[in-house]
């Protein structure tokens, strides 16, 4: 754990002098390595943890995917009534968009 805080500590350190946050990372995983901080981890993994590290979350992106499986999630449960009411699969396909396997899976 501590050397874990030392590279989250060198981490805010290179990223409060370098306006490239991936600069940051990369600058903070080669200070660590050459510092035997984590080294092994970070010789064997460095390349994943400067991905994940850097890897930004766009609020957006997860809205649009949230609310496609909310919609499909909504479409399911329609087409479940659909067929309990006995509706044609064709017209359960026009009106939810769901694919024919999905729908017979029902």
């Amino acid at each position: 754990m501590r050397q874990y805080a030392e590279f989250i500590t060198r981490l805010r350190v290179f990223n409060s002098s370098n306006t490239n946050y991936t600069q940051a990372v990369r600058e903070t995983v080669n200070y660590c390595i050459a510092n035997d901080i984590l080294s092994d981890f970070l010789r064997e993994q460095g390349g994943k943890i400067v991905s994940i590290l850097t890897t930004e979350y766009d609020v957006e992106i997860a809205k649009r995917v949230y609310g496609e499986e909310l919609l499909e999630d909504r479409n399911i449960e329609l087409a479940r009534e659909m067929l309990t009411d006995g509706e044609a699969i064709e017209k359960i396909i026009k009106w939810t968009k769901l694919s024919r396997e999905i729908i017979e899976s029902l």
